[in-house]
């Protein structure tokens, strides 16, 4: 039996696509598995505590609190040490608050790290003397959804975007390589394009998500892309916490490129947190043109082989953009990446957690659930879901807003 502990104010159904793949693969991972949400009792039950589990999964979005709420991540740990298992934690943005994670891992006795970093920053995010772990391997963000594909297969592929592209304009503590997210799209957006139909945006109001992103991706002929990840590592969260200060307090109107200059240049590069991001994968999936900035991608994609490269100065629009109108040439991408990336099933979700298994050497056996187990397969419990639904279309009708002020006035 397995333990996934995962963290959502809303429920699955109602995540983002990449969030929910994730959760849900661990469904593979053992023939029995119990997903338990920590919102919003941030408890875990007595109950579990007593169970012998093969694995217990720390999910990321339950690590996030590192960043969110590091203090009630911590009192939570405490219990959590309790918990009888191969403890697994599977973290993503780490390169803020990094220490909080360290602490909690040394505090849950956790056993294994599966990380986005390279193994050279291994000892330098989470040193064994802080964190108490020395088993640390690389996995990616997220894998090629079997559910995606099947949704994406049913889908017209009418062609009626030539570039796309959705990010935000991360903030500039992430270091330099965060830029390139958004400079991508100002620098697209300003080009002559050719007579080519672009939709490009970093605009929290153009945000796509749920199977509209994917029907959007379907209509894309080329995607715009950059590596995930961040330059710069902020251990406790003090460059996140001094740029918002000074926003605040300082000057509210200063760019991205004059804070970087006054106050963070000097951090640029103790990090290298740079990876293929599933976003990628699903433009694959999609069958788009990748146009990247050149990059490593873990690995795994090659410039001019499976994506046409910009460069990271953006002085060779011009030629990509040739590139872009030569429709067979960008076939010849699309067709390429389609058979490496999904016909081979390499970086399946499956694939993914057939790696976790191998390296944490536990066969999967089926294991009986104790009766008071028989109605949590997959999920944690009625009364705790019904709170989360009611929480979530309560936020969306800004009820609770309205409840704090009755509230308030009460007292």
């Amino acid at each position: 039996m397995t333990l996934v502990i995962y963290f959502s104010k809303s429920p699955l159904s109602k995540q983002q696509r990449t969030v929910q793949n994730h959760i849900l693969s661990f469904i593979n991972i053992d023939k029995e598995v119990v997903f338990y949400n920590m919102f919003p009792h941030f408890k875990i039950k007595n109950y579990l505590i007593n169970q012998n589990f093969n694995f217990i999964v720390f999910h990321y979005t339950f690590l996030a609190l590192s960043v969110t709420d590091p203090k009630i991540l911590l009192r939570v740990g405490k219990k959590l040490s309790n918990l009888k298992g191969i403890k697994i934690a599977f973290p993503q943005d780490e390169y803020t608050n990094s220490n909080t994670l360290c602490e909690f891992f040394k505090l849950t006795n956790t056993d294994k790290i599966f990380t986005l970093l390279n193994k050279i920053d291994f000892e330098k995010v989470y040193p064994k003397h802080k964190s108490g772990v020395s088993k640390i391997f690389t996995v990616l963000p997220g894998y090629v959804s079997e559910n995606d594909l099947k949704y994406i297969k049913k889908k017209p592929k009418n062609k009626t975007i030539d570039i796309s592209y959705r990010s935000r304009k991360t903030s500039p503590w992430l270091g330099k390589h965060s830029f390139l997210k958004w400079m991508i799209a100002e620098k697209f957006k300003k080009v002559k394009l050719k007579n080519l139909k672009i939709d490009i945006s970093v605009s929290d109001n153009d945000r796509i998500s749920g199977d509209d992103w994917l029907d959007f991706l379907c209509k894309s002929r080329t995607v715009l892309g950059v590596e995930g990840g961040s330059s710069i590592h902020d251990p406790d969260g003090v460059l996140q916490y001094d740029y918002e200060s000074y926003l605040k307090n300082e000057n509210p109107k200063i760019s991205h490129h004059e804070y970087y200059n006054m106050f963070l240049k000097k951090y640029e590069g103790n990090l290298n947190l740079k990876c293929l991001t599933p976003r990628i994968f699903e433009a694959i999936m999609c069958k788009c043109c990748l146009v990247l900035v050149e990059g490593n991608y873990s690995g795994i994609l090659k410039k001019d082989i499976n994506y046409i490269p910009v460069n990271k100065d953006f002085s060779n629009i011009d030629e990509v953009l040739n590139k872009i109108c030569d429709k067979s040439y960008c076939d010849e991408i699309v067709n390429r990446n389609y058979k490496m990336i999904i016909k081979d099933k390499k970086y399946s979700y499956k694939s993914f957690i057939d790696y976790v298994v191998k390296v944490c050497k536990i066969k999967q056996s089926k294991m009986n659930f104790s009766n008071y187990f028989k109605n949590y397969h997959l999920v944690n419990n009625f009364s705790n879901n019904l709170l989360v639904l009611i929480y979530y279309y309560a936020e969306k009708l800004m009820l609770l807003k309205l409840l704090r002020i009755i509230k308030t006035r009460i007292k």
